[in-house]
């Protein structure tokens, strides 16, 4: 008696859970053998099984399993169901249906797309945008129980597709969940960008708190408090524009470290003793001489901490400058130095510019480089352990730059020098005669030619030269 209660209340807990739920049962392609044999029955098996796969492949890159989950699965049971019996002849048969099948549900799921990709347009489109804010990995559960419910209702469009075009029921059903969905996904959107853009901001308030900053530092809390509640005003009103968030969003989580800093550097202070006053100043004492040490500037220990920054601020402005200046010898020397080196020497190197170093410097000095951190000279502890740390990081940064840039141009300068010697040092070669033109040459030839006839001709001849010597004995 007992297991018959038993299996009733089994039943009856199954079917409130199956009216609870949507059961949607996928529409199963009936095959005919005849047809199948008669349609492919000069076709080798090989060509049908690759135009299904190559089918299949192109409904993988359009996404099919999303658009069209249920055909998918079909054409893919169907290809597996033919590779297992493929190199089998008495399976052909069995092979061809299974081909076919995956090839009716595959021609389905494209024109099931069409309708999805138009129903669910907007859908899809915050869907994406949760894929570029990587919400499936922040907020896996949640994310997957969103895609389980978006599917539900692509499934009923593929199931219901030409039933919810023609039955004004089925299409206004869809409309409800359709609106339904949408305003869960949008919510759910608006935390996914939230908790991306504010949450490492809201961990160095929560940081903060655990030194007492509300109470420590109230101007400081206040200010980050009403930065943070800007960002989230912000996001609310534009959660689309992911490049201005981003904006706002680090413009609140600097405000959070800078809390998180005072927050600490006042919990130094207020818990210091009064035997450690001296130390704590002479510790600061000890930062700035390493600033000074870095700037080769002399120690201002007689100043005030205030007025000794201010003082290696003004020389880290001069060593920027200075380093601008650098770079624009460092390019004219780059760009014509090695082709005027004939005609230039070394102190035109030094001091010759360009005709538009103005504007050279003008476009420098828009580039994002470093900023001197202005120095307030209110005597605040921890105002001063920020300025100072800064500095020393720029005085680090820009002495390295600086030797960088010197010896660039040393190198440059050594090498003008050489190319200079070894022009001098080349032996002078004399100028080569002149060739003389064709024409005389050929005069010369004829002369020449002349000249030897005349002497072969008294050669030959000698009895006609003896009257002219005897006439010449008469004469």
């Amino acid at each position: 008696m007992a297991n018959y209660y038993t299996k009733f209340i089994i039943i009856i807990s199954v079917s409130f859970i199956l009216a609870a739920c949507e059961i949607i049962v996928p529409k199963q392609f009936d095959v005919d053998e005849e047809e199948v044999l008669e349609l492919y029955k000069n076709v080798q098996l090989k060509d049908v099984m690759n135009d299904v796969q190559k089918k299949f492949q192109k409904a993988k890159e359009e996404q099919i399993y999303f658009y069209s989950p249920n055909n998918y699965r079909t054409a893919r049971t169907g290809i597996q169901a033919a590779r297992a019996y493929y190199r089998n002849p008495d399976k052909r048969t069995h092979v061809l249906k299974s081909l076919h099948r995956a090839n009716k549900a595959l021609d389905e799921s494209f024109e099931v797309k069409v309708i999805v990709a138009r129903e669910l347009a907007e859908h899809i489109k915050v869907r994406d945008f949760l894929d570029v804010l990587e919400a499936k990995k922040s907020h896996t559960r949640e994310y997957r129980s969103l895609m389980t419910r978006l599917i539900s209702i692509i499934e009923r469009i593929e199931n219901d597709k030409d039933d919810i075009i023609q039955n004004p029921e089925k299409k206004k059903n869809l409309d409800e969940r359709k609106k339904d969905m949408m305003a869960v996904m949008l919510d759910f959107r608006l935390r996914v960008v939230k908790y991306k853009y504010l949450n490492h901001g809201e961990q160095l308030i929560a940081e903060a708190d655990t030194y007492d900053a509300r109470a420590i530092a109230p101007a400081t809390y206040s200010s980050t408090i009403a930065a943070r509640d800007g960002a989230v005003k912000y996001i609310s009103e534009n959660v689309d524009n992911l490049e201005a968030v981003g904006d706002i969003a680090n413009k609140f989580q600097y405000e959070a470290q800078r809390l998180l800093h005072i927050a600490r550097a006042v919990n130094v202070v207020m818990n210091l003793e009064k035997n450690s006053y001296e130390q704590y100043v002479l510790k600061q004492e000890e930062r700035l001489k390493k600033i000074a040490t870095a700037l080769k500037e002399p120690e201002l220990k007689y100043f005030s901490f205030a007025a000794q920054a201010s003082k290696y601020a003004s020389s880290i402005k001069r060593i920027i400058r200075e380093r601008q200046d650098n770079a624009l010898k460092v390019a004219e020397l780059m760009s014509g130095g090695g082709q005027s080196t004939e005609n230039t020497d070394e102190s035109t190197v030094e001091t010759e510019t360009a005709p538009d170093t103005s504007a050279g410097k003008d476009k420098d000095e828009k580039k994002k480089g470093l900023e001197v951190v202005p120095i307030k000279s209110s005597g605040d502890p921890a105002e001063l352990n920020r300025s100072l740390r800064i500095l020393t990081d720029q005085v680090f940064q820009l002495t390295v730059e600086k030797n960088a840039w010197e010896g660039e141009r040393a190198k440059l300068k050594s090498e003008i020098k050489r190319l200079k010697a070894a022009q001098k040092s080349k032996p002078k070669v004399k100028p080569a005669a002149k060739a003389k033109p064709k024409a005389k040459e050929a005069d010369a030839k004829k002369e020449e030619t002349k000249k030897s006839d005349t002497e072969k001709k008294t050669e030959s001849n000698p009895a006609e030269n003896k009257p002219t010597s005897e006439a010449a004995k008469t004469n």
